[in-house]
């Protein structure tokens, strides 16, 4: 396994499960959606902090992720390497599927164009109440500000990806101490 996406609602502990696991993971390649490459990086500075339609939203997320497939992960897994994701395709279906409420059906076709095809060996999903999740995110952004209510679509997304994923899935704890987490995670690579 060797392209391992983390996946789950704000504050559920991705970053900082995966910053532990990378310090650990030899030749590994910590990176973000949106984000992960210079124009995605652009582009994830307009996602955070702009206002967008929703459909808006969606393309500028599937161009991020385009260029980050090209430019990042895709050369990182030619040359052998562990890429350790913070958010993939998953998010797409839960954040501007269920809770925006774009077509699934258009998801599925912009996720599959823009990851090019490439499905991750592995999804970890950090679960945690969407509510405790709120509380426990730091410098909120404008998904996070969204409130309650859209981050239990959030939640319920990301139980329809796992029920529809065509790839394991290592479900875990959100709020569990982050060396059980890591460990989990180790023991299972």
């Amino acid at each position: 396994m060797r392209f391992i996406v983390f996946e789950g609602c704000e504050g559920a502990g991705k970053s900082t499960l995966i910053e532990a696991l990378a310090k650990i993971l030899p030749n590994a390649l910590k990176t973000r959606e949106p984000g992960g490459s210079p124009v995605s990086e652009q582009l994830r500075a307009i996602l955070i902090e702009q206002h967008l339609s929703p459909i808006t939203e969606l393309f500028l997320m599937q161009a991020a992720r385009a260029e980050h497939m090209a430019h990042t992960i895709l050369p990182a897994l030619a040359a052998g390497r562990i890429v350790l994701c913070d958010r993939f395709t998953e998010s797409t279906i839960a954040y501007q599927g269920h809770a925006r409420g774009i077509d699934l059906e258009l998801i599925t076709l912009t996720n599959r164009a823009a990851s090019e095809n490439r499905s991750p060996d592995l999804t970890i999903y950090l679960a945690i109440d969407p509510a405790q999740g709120l509380a426990r995110a730091r410098n909120p952004n404008r998904f996070e500000q969204e409130g309650i209510l859209f981050a239990k679509k959030v939640h319920d997304g990301y139980m329809h990806a796992h029920a529809c994923a065509d790839h394991p899935w290592l479900i875990l704890d959100g709020t569990a101490p982050i060396e059980i987490n890591q460990k989990r995670v180790l023991d299972l690579l």
